[in-house]
């Protein structure tokens, strides 16, 4: 028994590492990962913004969205993109 218990954690001890290795610096890769979800929020607002602005409406099958949803959306992901950059620029 203890046998395969030394053999399955040799066995994860290699993973570890790699975990260890790639989040070394942890506040480096927040960073990215904030700086890249608030890019996404941007992009999805200028989106919702452009359907805004051309009058278009967003079918689903066969439902078609008022344009007040896009409103939401675009507040929505202007929050986002806001509470974002607020958190990229504090550290």
């Amino acid at each position: 028994m203890s046998i395969l218990v030394a053999q399955s954690t040799a066995a994860r001890l290699p993973f570890y590492a790699i975990l260890n290795y790639m989040f070394k610096n942890k506040q480096k890769h927040q960073r990215i990962y904030i700086a890249l979800t608030v890019l996404i929020f941007a992009l999805v607002a200028c989106g919702h913004i452009l359907i805004l602005g051309s009058g278009k409406t967003i079918a689903i099958g066969y439902i078609t969205l008022p344009s007040i949803v896009n409103l939401y959306a675009v507040v929505i992901a202007l929050l986002m993109l806001v509470m974002g950059g607020y958190y990229l620029l504090d550290r």
